[in-house]
């Protein structure tokens, strides 16, 4: 397994926990917004060792809960099953990210209890998706990892980035339709920083006020968020602020949404 990267604490990848990520490389989509464009390639000269990477994440298990894999796409990996053995003889919570490409992996993993949690990108309506991947997209592996993963005993989220122009709000609601129920959809802010197309740095931003006003308005009984809203607000309300990058947190959001709870 090729590994791209690895960061030792992360207090936001994994809910609820205290987790590592690790970064494999290697992605079968080339969607235009990505912002982890340099793992796209397969470049086995700047691998992490691997070993190295697990005698790390020993040493750290005292203080850590869990372990996020992600990528690029990491089920295009074989032996992304090894790795995750080893991970769980660690004691880690294991969390997964991915775009949902391949179910056979996903359920192979769950058939081996490998996965703790499973994070799976929506990237747009099922009509749509070549157009926002960049490649010809097998829509029934995307259908049949939505059932997989609802209908597993994991926990799991599954999440849409939103960006303007590639995606109109109605395609917010249409992909909330397509998900189960009872499943959590998250709509991420895109991060405009280093995104594959470099042409979506200009329009990126003044989007923003009209993701969050239709979020505003939409219903939010199957909707969580991301990003810089306080805990406190997730707790009394389903608040939702999509701030420009670099804003006072509580401060913006106060603005954003008067007389949002403190």
């Amino acid at each position: 397994m090729l590994l791209g990267g690895f960061l030792p604490l992360s207090l936001c990848d994994y809910p609820g926990k205290l987790a590592a990520v690790v970064f494999t490389q290697g992605c079968n989509y080339r969607c235009s917004f990505c912002h982890n464009g340099g793992l796209i390639a397969r470049q086995p000269a700047i691998s992490l060792p691997i070993a190295e990477v697990l005698a790390d994440l020993k040493e750290r298990r005292d203080f850590l809960d869990g372990v996020v894999v992600s990528g690029g796409e990491p089920t295009l990996h074989a032996d992304l099953k090894n790795f995750l053995s080893a991970l769980k003889e660690l004691g880690f919570a294991v969390k997964l990210d991915t775009n949902g490409s391949r179910p056979q992996v996903l359920r192979e993993l769950l058939e081996l209890r490998l996965l703790d949690y499973i994070a799976m990108d929506v990237k747009a309506p099922l009509s749509q998706y070549p157009a926002l991947v960049g490649v010809s997209a097998d829509i029934g592996a995307i259908q049949e990892s939505i059932a997989l993963i609802a209908e597993s005993r994991v926990q799991h989220q599954f999440r849409t980035t939103f960006v303007t122009p590639l995606q109109s709000l109605e395609d917010l609601t249409s992909i909330r339709a397509m998900l189960p129920a009872r499943s959590t959809h998250l709509i991420q802010d895109f991060q405009p920083e280093h995104p594959l197309d470099k042409t979506l740095l200009a329009v990126a931003r003044r989007y923003y006020g009209r993701l969050r006003s239709h979020i505003e308005t939409a219903p939010l009984s199957r909707l969580s968020t991301k990003g810089r809203l306080s805990e406190q607000h997730n707790r009394q309300r389903s608040w939702f602020s999509l701030c420009d990058p670099g804003c006072d947190r509580a401060r913006c959001c106060e603005k954003l949404l008067p007389g949002a709870p403190q």
